[in-house]
């Protein structure tokens, strides 16, 4: 059975392991300095696979392992042993093996991290479980009494004896049981922090406790349409929540709070010099904080407002602060066309600064859950609305300069269509140098990269036998990002691809990039290399090939 990237064997003596218990592996790994040792015990540990994934990526730790099963406590010690992992296996009941006078006689010292994946599933629900599970699993692992809640009330009642000060529990739990388990811990160690983790679907997973002194991470909420007062709250607050576009998902904040946009630069690990875009509800809004609107920007608006397209004007002194316009005299407004977000921005009556919703410099966010990997625990909470359908960021125009309109960033909202409006529009096409401010976001640094390397292929070589062929001599693991006819041919040769849809159809493939590139980049392939189809640089083409050229870092490869 695979687990992360590890193969593991699995009996009828153990759970075979899921994929949600790979979001506590990561979680473990992230609480740890990598370069320190630390204690660490896995609580019923089945077929090994939380233990021996944290001791492969984490060498130096010290790691035990418990299980009162022999027969799982042997399938564990077979894969530490397959998977070279050093592991202590302890035979015993939770944390009775560590706990005096067994510590002592053992040599066992206390723990700086607890981890576990107990029972949890209430014995009513056996009725209700699929037949697969009921006969393969064993049923030690999956159930426990006082409706799945005894192993918690155990382990909480035990942990004060085995867990140094500075310790920390990190333990899964059933999506339903979030309030019940962090009040079980939190009452068992009143002197310390219990507070509940989403996984990525936005439901109850883990419950970490923390010590008294040290921060807990935010609890990031995923928020539905019919909530649109609680995250108006929390933006009143001075909150980030993460808001949906047609475009793409944007970091909001109030725009007025220039404590809550310095958050957003936080939360983003972003430059304080890249100007940030203002959200509204209308041109109304708009003449709070522009110094003046051009005719031309009424009409703009009257045609493609809400919609993809961002116009710069000029700032009206004392209104916003130089936080939100990178200390430039500009600043730039959009009002996107999504019904909820429009909402959330006339509920607050705020202006919402909102970046594309992702750590600054990666493929920029289509979904909620693409929100949820890069923000969890960084942002108070994500409004979900499904996936972004045009999937690049707005047109950018310029029209701070009577009398000029330039754009600063393609989208959707093409030159062509641009120049039917006004005729001398014109395109941005200089490079910044480094100590220039930005008047656009996404002009200066790299944005939109992926961790695996990308690389272009040229449409009007269409070398991809070549460079397959590079990359296999170099043994390389493949990805490909290109449409349906061009996957026919290579997919064979790929250890993993996406598709951008049907052959000439740019606005899927733009819709899609974004997508394909985080899917590619977190392949459980741990591919080496991308290879992405390029199109021609017309209409929405230009759009889409400005945000892979910078994905691949202007990369082609060449025969």
């Amino acid at each position: 059975s695979e687990f992360l990237e590890y193969e593991f064997k699995v009996t009828p003596d153990t759970l075979i392991p899921r994929p949600e218990t790979e979001e506590l592996v990561m979680k473990a790994i992230e609480i740890g300095d990598e370069n320190l040792p630390m204690n660490v015990v896995d609580i019923g540990t089945g077929s090994g696979a939380i233990a021996i994934s944290v001791a492969l990526q984490r060498p130096q730790w010290r790691i035990w392992a418990t299980d009162i099963s022999i027969g799982a406590l042997g399938v564990a010690k077979e894969n530490a042993e397959n998977l070279k992992a050093n592991i202590h296996f302890v035979m015993g009941d939770l944390l009775l093996p560590f706990m005096p006078p067994m510590r002592e006689e053992n040599d066992i010292e206390k723990f700086d991290l607890i981890l576990s994946n107990p029972p949890y599933i209430s014995i009513d629900e056996l009725a209700d479980m699929d037949e697969s599970v009921k006969r393969y699993e064993p049923e030690s692992a999956l159930y426990a009494q006082e409706d799945g809640l005894l192993l918690y009330k155990q382990l909480a009642q035990q942990a004060p004896s085995v867990l140094k000060s500075t310790g920390q529990i990190l333990v899964e739990i059933g999506f339903r049981q979030g309030q019940a388990v962090k009040e079980i811990f939190q009452t068992a160690l009143p002197n310390r922090k219990a507070q509940v983790i989403k996984d990525m679907a936005g439901l109850d997973r883990m419950i970490h406790v923390l010590p008294e002194n040290k921060e807990a991470s935010m609890e990031t909420n995923i928020f539905q349409k019919n909530e649109i007062t609680k995250t108006s709250e929390l933006i009143k607050s001075g909150k980030l929540v993460a808001f949906p576009t047609e475009t793409v998902y944007g970091l909001g904040a109030d725009a007025t709070n220039e404590q809550a946009v310095k958050k957003v630069y936080e939360a983003k690990g972003r430059p304080s010099d890249n100007p940030l875009i203002v959200h509204v509800d209308g041109l109304e809004m708009v003449e709070k904080y522009a110094a003046f609107i051009p005719e031309i920007t009424r009409v703009l608006a009257s045609k493609y407002w809400p919609g993809p397209l961002t116009m710069i004007l000029p700032l009206k002194e004392n209104t916003l602060s130089s936080v939100v316009t990178g200390g430039l005299r500009t600043v730039a407004f959009r009002m996107p066309n999504n019904q909820a977000t429009l909402a959330l921005i006339k509920t607050s009556k705020l202006p919402l600064v909102g970046p594309s919703a992702n750590t600054s410099g990666k493929p920029s966010p289509t979904t909620s859950g693409h929100v949820f990997h890069d923000l969890n625990g960084k942002i108070a909470g994500i409004l979900e609305g499904g996936q972004s359908q045009i999937g690049v960021e707005s047109t950018v125009l310029d029209l701070s300069i009577e009398g000029e309109a330039t754009i600063l960033r393609p989208g959707a909202i093409t030159f062509e269509m641009l120049k039917e409006i006004i005729p001398n529009v014109s395109i941005d096409k200089h490079l910044l140098q480094p100590d220039e401010a930005p008047k656009a976001p996404g002009m200066k640094y790299t944005h939109y990269s992926p961790d695996v390397q990308v690389m272009m292929i040229d449409y009007q070589k269409e070398n991809w036998q070549e460079a397959i062929h590079w990359a296999i001599k170099k043994e390389y693991k493949i990805g490909l990002l290109a449409d349906e006819d061009i996957l026919s041919i290579y997919e064979s040769k790929a250890n993993a691809t996406y598709s951008l849809g049907d052959a000439n159809d740019l606005v899927k493939a733009t819709s899609h990039l974004f997508d394909g590139l985080r899917a590619l980049d977190e392949s459980s392939e741990k591919l080496d290399i991308i290879f992405a189809q390029t199109y021609p640089e017309k209409g929405i083409g230009t759009a889409l090939m400005n945000r892979l050229k910078k994905a691949a870092g202007g990369h082609y490869f060449h025969s």
